[in-house]
C-alpha cells in the first residue's frame, strides 16, 4: 500500500489517537528532540523525533504550506505575528 494510503486510513482509524493543537514547544536534547503540542498553553501532547526525522518533517511542513498558500492565494501568518496584533489590539481603547 502506498504511503499516503496509509497516511490516509490512520486519519479514521479510532485506535489512532488524534490531537488539536494551537500552540506547541521544542525541547532540544543531544540526540533527538520532543514537540510538546497544547491547547491555549496547556500541554496536550508530545511527540519525541531523532533530528533528521524532525528536519525532514519540517522541510514537507513549508512545502505543503506554500503549496497551500500558492492555491488559496494568501499568505499563512506566523503565530508570534498574529499574538502580537492580538495584543496590540486589546491595548487600544
Amino acid at each position: 500500500m502506498p504511503p499516503e494510503a496509509v497516511y490516509r486510513q490512520a486519519l479514521v482509524n479510532p485506535m489512532i489517537p488524534k490531537v488539536y493543537a494551537n500552540t506547541f514547544g521544542l525541547i532540544v536534547q543531544p540526540t533527538d528532540m520532543a514537540l510538546l503540542l497544547g491547547q491555549a498553553g496547556n500541554p496536550v501532547a508530545v511527540v519525541t523525533v531523532n533530528y533528521s526525522v524532525a528536519k525532514t518533517f519540517a522541510a514537507r511542513l513549508q512545502q505543503a504550506i506554500a503549496e497551500y498558500e500558492k492555491l488559496a492565494q494568501t499568505s499563512v501568518p506566523e503565530a508570534e505575528a498574529l499574538e502580537k496584533k492580538y495584543r496590540e489590539s486589546q491595548q487600544k481603547p
